[in-house]
Protein backbone atom coordinates (compact mmCIF):
# COMPACT_ATOMS: atom_id res chain seq x y z
CA UNK A 1 0.00 0.00 0.00
CA UNK A 2 2.81 2.39 0.92
CA UNK A 3 4.61 1.82 -2.40
CA UNK A 4 1.44 2.47 -4.37
CA UNK A 5 0.50 5.56 -2.36
CA UNK A 6 3.96 7.12 -2.44
CA UNK A 7 4.32 6.53 -6.19
CA UNK A 8 0.84 7.60 -7.30
CA UNK A 9 0.42 10.53 -4.92
CA UNK A 10 4.06 11.53 -5.45
CA UNK A 11 3.25 11.89 -9.14
CA UNK A 12 0.24 14.08 -8.34
CA UNK A 13 2.33 16.27 -6.05
CA UNK A 14 4.92 16.79 -8.78
CA UNK A 15 2.04 17.63 -11.17
CA UNK A 16 4.24 17.66 -14.28
CA UNK A 17 1.48 18.25 -16.83
CA UNK A 18 -1.16 20.94 -17.28
CA UNK A 19 -3.80 18.22 -17.81
CA UNK A 20 -4.02 14.49 -17.18
CA UNK A 21 -2.17 14.24 -13.86
CA UNK A 22 -5.19 12.76 -12.05
CA UNK A 23 -5.75 10.14 -14.75
CA UNK A 24 -2.10 9.10 -14.59
CA UNK A 25 -2.35 9.04 -10.77
CA UNK A 26 -5.24 6.57 -10.97
CA UNK A 27 -3.47 4.54 -13.67
CA UNK A 28 -0.42 4.25 -11.41
CA UNK A 29 -2.59 2.86 -8.60
CA UNK A 30 -3.90 0.12 -10.92
CA UNK A 31 -0.52 -0.55 -12.52
CA UNK A 32 1.42 -0.89 -9.28
CA UNK A 33 -1.21 -3.20 -7.78
CA UNK A 34 -1.21 -5.28 -10.97
CA UNK A 35 2.58 -5.50 -11.41
CA UNK A 36 2.94 -6.59 -7.79
CA UNK A 37 0.27 -9.28 -8.19
CA UNK A 38 -2.17 -7.60 -5.82
CA UNK A 39 -5.06 -7.62 -8.27
CA UNK A 40 -5.98 -10.24 -10.88
CA UNK A 41 -5.12 -9.59 -14.52
CA UNK A 42 -7.63 -7.24 -16.08
CA UNK A 43 -9.15 -6.30 -12.72
CA UNK A 44 -9.83 -2.58 -12.31
CA UNK A 45 -10.61 -1.11 -8.91
CA UNK A 46 -13.26 1.66 -9.09
CA UNK A 47 -10.80 4.23 -7.71
CA UNK A 48 -12.46 7.19 -9.43
CA UNK A 49 -15.85 6.33 -7.95
CA UNK A 50 -14.47 6.24 -4.42
CA UNK A 51 -12.53 9.48 -4.89
CA UNK A 52 -15.65 11.20 -6.23
CA UNK A 53 -17.76 9.94 -3.34
CA UNK A 54 -15.16 11.07 -0.79
CA UNK A 55 -13.91 14.29 -2.39
CA UNK A 56 -13.39 16.12 0.90
CA UNK A 57 -11.31 13.22 2.28
CA UNK A 58 -9.32 13.08 -0.96
CA UNK A 59 -8.66 16.83 -0.94
CA UNK A 60 -7.65 16.66 2.73
CA UNK A 61 -5.22 13.89 1.81
CA UNK A 62 -3.71 16.05 -0.93
CA UNK A 63 -3.54 19.05 1.38
CA UNK A 64 -1.75 17.02 4.06
CA UNK A 65 1.25 17.38 1.76
CA UNK A 66 0.63 20.68 -0.03
CA UNK A 67 -0.55 22.88 2.85
CA UNK A 68 2.75 22.75 4.83
CA UNK A 69 4.70 23.15 1.58
CA UNK A 70 2.94 26.43 0.78
CA UNK A 71 4.93 28.07 3.58
CA UNK A 72 8.13 27.52 1.56
CA UNK A 73 7.10 27.66 -2.10
CA UNK A 74 5.73 30.58 -4.09
CA UNK A 75 3.58 29.79 -7.12
CA UNK A 76 1.01 31.79 -9.05
CA UNK A 77 -1.64 29.44 -10.52
CA UNK A 78 -2.91 32.33 -12.67
CA UNK A 79 0.46 32.30 -14.48
CA UNK A 80 1.44 28.62 -14.69
CA UNK A 81 4.20 29.36 -17.20
CA UNK A 82 6.14 31.17 -14.47
CA UNK A 83 8.12 28.58 -12.47
CA UNK A 84 7.54 28.21 -8.75
CA UNK A 85 10.09 29.90 -6.51
CA UNK A 86 11.96 28.08 -3.73
CA UNK A 87 10.57 24.80 -5.11
CA UNK A 88 13.42 22.60 -3.88
CA UNK A 89 13.34 18.92 -4.97
CA UNK A 90 14.05 17.85 -1.37
CA UNK A 91 10.42 18.68 -0.52
CA UNK A 92 9.25 15.95 -2.88
CA UNK A 93 12.01 13.37 -2.59
CA UNK A 94 11.32 12.14 0.93
CA UNK A 95 7.75 13.11 1.72
CA UNK A 96 5.77 11.33 4.44
CA UNK A 97 3.11 9.33 2.58
CA UNK A 98 1.27 8.15 5.69
CA UNK A 99 -1.93 10.16 5.04
CA UNK A 100 -1.94 9.05 1.41
CA UNK A 101 -1.37 5.39 2.35
CA UNK A 102 -4.19 5.60 4.88
CA UNK A 103 -6.53 7.15 2.31
CA UNK A 104 -5.69 4.51 -0.29
CA UNK A 105 -6.07 1.65 2.19
CA UNK A 106 -9.45 2.98 3.31
CA UNK A 107 -10.50 3.42 -0.32
CA UNK A 108 -9.53 -0.16 -1.22
CA UNK A 109 -11.46 -1.53 1.75
CA UNK A 110 -14.46 0.60 0.85
CA UNK A 111 -14.32 -0.57 -2.76
CA UNK A 112 -14.40 -4.14 -1.56
CA UNK A 113 -17.23 -3.71 0.93
CA UNK A 114 -19.51 -1.39 -1.04
CA UNK A 115 -18.87 -2.69 -4.52
CA UNK A 116 -18.99 -6.36 -3.42
CA UNK A 117 -15.76 -7.03 -5.25
CA UNK A 118 -14.66 -10.61 -5.68
CA UNK A 119 -10.90 -10.93 -5.95
CA UNK A 120 -8.22 -13.59 -6.12
CA UNK A 121 -6.35 -15.13 -3.15
CA UNK A 122 -3.35 -13.08 -2.07
CA UNK A 123 -4.75 -9.87 -3.50
CA UNK A 124 -4.86 -6.56 -1.69
CA UNK A 125 -8.42 -7.16 -0.49
CA UNK A 126 -8.73 -10.95 -0.40
CA UNK A 127 -8.22 -11.22 3.36
CA UNK A 128 -10.56 -8.40 4.29
CA UNK A 129 -13.00 -9.37 7.02
CA UNK A 130 -16.46 -8.76 5.66
CA UNK A 131 -19.11 -6.91 7.61
CA UNK A 132 -20.71 -10.25 8.45
CA UNK A 133 -17.44 -11.66 9.81
CA UNK A 134 -17.16 -14.21 7.00
CA UNK A 135 -14.11 -14.15 4.73
CA UNK A 136 -14.69 -13.29 1.07
CA UNK A 137 -14.26 -15.93 -1.62
CA UNK A 138 -10.61 -16.89 -1.81
CA UNK A 139 -9.80 -15.33 1.58
CA UNK A 140 -8.44 -16.99 4.70
CA UNK A 141 -10.79 -19.15 6.69
CA UNK A 142 -10.24 -16.94 9.75
CA UNK A 143 -11.32 -13.84 7.80
CA UNK A 144 -8.13 -12.00 8.74
CA UNK A 145 -7.09 -8.77 7.10
CA UNK A 146 -3.95 -8.30 5.03
CA UNK A 147 -2.55 -5.01 3.80
CA UNK A 148 -0.16 -5.15 0.90
CA UNK A 149 3.26 -3.65 1.35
Amino acid sequence: MAKTASSSFGFVFLHPFIDGNGRIHRFLIHQIFSVNGLTPDGFVLPVSAVILSKKSDYFSTLEAFSRPLKAFVSFDPENPSIPAEENDPIYYRYFDATPQSNFLETAVHRMYREESLSVCPGSVVSRERTLTGRPPAGGLSDGSFLTAA
